[in-house]
């Protein structure tokens, strides 16, 4: 007597009949963790590198001078009633706002710098090699450039 065998049970098995290609695939991608979890990674490297221009650079993210307010990382531009007009903050050392007289005296009255203040080309011949510290969270490389703000840039 001849014994029949069964076909192994599909894992697309739960899907509607009528569901795509695409549909199965996802489906099945979802239910790998491993899967999941590469795709979170891939999602948060994707958006640093997108938002690097906020997280690091030597611009503030706002600030306001001479009683206008500007956006800086965006572009050298104050915000006029919701429109970007070109003026003279473009000619400023936003490092000055790391001192806050110097900066009063030059007519900013407040700044928000972003998570890193340095820009990845911005080079500081006086804090070459240094180690991590509150000022560059990764340290310096060999011409003072600032690591973090290079591997977020780098992304």
């Amino acid at each position: 007597m001849k014994e029949e065998i069964s076909p192994a049970p599909s894992v697309f098995a739960a899907l509607p009949k009528g569901a795509g290609f695409w549909a199965q695939a996802w489906s099945h991608f979802r239910r790998d963790g491993a899967a999941m979890a590469g795709l979170a990674m891939v999602a948060v490297l994707f958006a640093l590198a997108f938002g690097s221009h906020l997280i690091a650079n030597s611009k503030p993210l706002l600030m306001k001078y001479h009683g206008r307010i500007y956006a800086p990382a965006f572009g050298d531009y104050p915000l006029v009633g919701g429109l970007l007009l070109p003026s003279d903050s473009a000619l400023l050392d936003y490092q000055i706002l790391k001192n806050r007289q110097a900066a009063r005296d030059a007519g900013i009255a407040w700044g928000i710098l972003p998570l890193i203040p340095y820009s990845p080309h911005e080079q500081d011949l006086d804090a070459v090699l240094r180690a991590p510290s509150g000022e560059h969270f990764l340290g310096t490389d060999d011409l003072g450039r600032d690591v973090a703000s290079r591997m977020v840039h780098g992304a």
